[in-house]
């Protein structure tokens, strides 16, 4: 069943504030219609969103929905650094940042940047990277950052996820580049 609702709560800045989103989620029964297109994505609300991310976020989010995930999220009104959702499997929750580029020159400006906000990162990719870079560039986040956990990865509507022990393997490059070829 597809759903979507807006819950306002407080400041997302404190670790009480954070548990209580995820409280409050777990517990969620009557979730109310956000705007029409949004599918299966619930919008956490601090304040009226705002940001001039929220487009692109609400792509990234309903990618997340068509890969099974609930989606979670979250506005960011006040331009603090913070993840933008809360995404749920199986159970599992996770604070990731979302992100979209072209690949080219911005990628690694995008990745480090999204490492800062949160220890997983969504990339909304526009265009055809080039895989090689695109691949260097992942490998040398993890690197960098070590609290980075996984990176997921946005072809079309494909997602392709890339963990830490993945990025860090000695046949990365190979790996990826067969992945982000196949048509799946």
């Amino acid at each position: 069943m597809l759903r979507a609702s807006i819950i306002p709560l407080c400041n997302m800045h404190c670790e009480l504030c954070i548990i209580s989103y995820f409280c409050h989620i777990m517990i969620e029964k009557e979730p109310t219609p956000y705007p029409e297109r949004t599918e299966n994505v619930i919008v956490l609300v601090c304040e009226p969103a705002t940001e001039y991310e929220t487009p692109n976020n609400l792509q990234i989010a309903q990618k997340f929905v068509m890969n099974g995930y609930d989606v979670f999220l979250l506005s960011n009104p006040k331009a603090t650094k913070s993840a933008d959702f809360i995404i749920q499997k199986r159970n599992c929750l996770y604070y990731v940042e979302g992100k979209t580029s072209t690949g080219g020159s911005a990628l690694a400006m995008r990745l480090s940047d999204g490492a800062k906000q949160a220890d997983r990162i969504a990339i909304n990719f526009i265009g055809n990277p080039q895989i090689n870079i695109l691949s260097a560039e992942i490998t040398n986040v993890f690197i960098q950052k070590v609290g980075l956990h996984s990176i997921y990865l946005f072809k079309k509507s494909r997602l392709i996820v890339v963990t830490r022990d993945m990025a860090l393997s000695k046949k990365f490059s190979d790996v990826f580049y067969n992945l982000w070829r196949c048509k799946k």
